[in-house]
């Protein structure tokens, strides 16, 4: 036989095995059949190829030689390793990429639709996290004009942001870009972004006020029992309260501004601004005093944490009330943290003693109105 015809032959005598898997699978019931689906794909590509290429004379009759060749293929190819899993996850990986260009985009075109409908103006997409969709002025009290109102649109992290005076009003949130897209990105209605109730607004102010509150007020650098023979317990509650609450911001902020490799940028002032540099500081050095033995925290941060004088505050039962406000953080997050709030803090400019006589001379008791830095786009 020639070799053509040997091929032949078995191609022949293999779809003959093939039809008799079929009529067999015919009679099984629908539970089984789908438990040989895959082995009956399988089985007809190896015909598919066995059509289109040929074996060696010596291929062929060896295959011709067993009585069920087809079968005998399908369970070499089951043993064989490959890589048809890591296929599959990679076309999975690809069509949600693609996926989510697609939504991108898509959230770009309703963003840029909306502002030049209402502004005649293009959206600008710089910033992903924080693009302008909306300003207005709310309320009459304060200002002429009203409270300055910006809303944003997060890209990144699926969401909408609406501040009061340059401060947080209030955020809604979504799990994905889709939802973005599908509860907020249709249909946008500028009344809609900007609409805030009389208590809201207070609620907002009422909110700014405390934070402000917090920045203001100073560290009450000595123990609880100065603080009962000096007669300040209430002043040293107050400043405890104050480093627990900016103990657990830092927690806060740690948590949301880590993405697995690194602390985001900022995370240590926005902190800052709300309880104060010194505040933010003095909790931080009482945390790695607390946790001296930490070899995850870095010789610099641990020497700095040495300049900062902390009394120890013991109570009735030999427990360090400094505990209290240490940061429970992973050791080498706080870490990270402790760095960007000292290198923060050294950007600040000092004020000159000279500087300082100027200003408590220049002071008097009212103060001038701020001013409001331009917000677009405006409506």
């Amino acid at each position: 036989m020639t070799n053509e015809e040997l091929n032949t032959a078995l191609y022949k005598k293999m779809f003959a095995e093939q039809d008799k898997f079929r009529d067999w699978l015919k009679s099984q019931p629908a539970a089984e059949v789908l438990n040989h689906t895959y082995e009956y794909t399988v089985r007809e590509d190896i015909l598919i190829s066995l059509e289109y290429n040929d074996l060696t004379d010596a291929q062929a009759l060896a295959l011709l030689a067993s009585p069920s060749p087809l079968a005998d293929i399908y369970q070499e190819f089951d043993r064989m390793e490959s890589s048809h899993m890591e296929a599959i996850w990679s076309c999975i990986e690809s069509r949600a990429d693609a996926k989510q260009v697609s939504q991108l985009d898509q959230a770009k075109q309703l963003i840029n639709e909306f502002c030049m409908s209402e502004y005649d103006a293009p959206a600008d997409f710089d910033d992903l996290s924080r693009i302008d969709v909306a300003y207005t002025t709310v309320g009459n009290d304060g200002y002429p004009l009203g409270y300055p109102l910006q809303v944003y649109v997060d890209l990144k992290e699926y969401k909408i942001e609406r501040e009061l005076e340059e401060r947080p009003l209030d955020v809604r949130q979504y799990s994905s870009l889709e939802e973005l897209i599908e509860n907020e990105l249709k249909g946008m209605d500028f009344q809609e972004l900007v609409a805030v109730t009389e208590a809201e607004i207070q609620t907002a102010l009422a909110a700014a006020e405390e934070k402000v509150a917090l920045s203001d007020l100073p560290v009450y650098r000595e123990n609880f029992d100065y603080a009962r023979e000096c007669r300040e317990v209430e002043t040293y509650r107050i400043s405890l309260q104050a480093n627990i609450a900016c103990k657990e911001a830092i927690e806060q902020a740690i948590s949301q501004s880590y993405d697995g490799r690194r602390l985001a940028e900022g995370t240590a002032s926005k902190v800052m601004n709300q309880f104060g540099a010194e505040r933010v500081l003095y909790v931080l050095a009482n945390t790695i005093q607390q946790k001296e033995w930490d070899g995850r925290f870095t010789y610099p941060n641990k020497e700095w944490a040495k300049t900062v004088s902390i009394p120890p505050n013991m109570d009735s039962f030999g427990m360090d009330r400094n505990y209290a406000f240490a940061v429970s953080s992973h050791p080498g997050l706080i870490d990270l943290f402790v760095t960007q709030a000292r290198k923060e803090m050294e950007r600040q400019p000092r004020t000159s003693v000279r500087e300082q006589l100027r200003q408590a001379q220049k002071e008097t008791g009212k103060k001038a109105p701020a001013t409001h830095k331009k917000k677009e786009p405006e409506r």
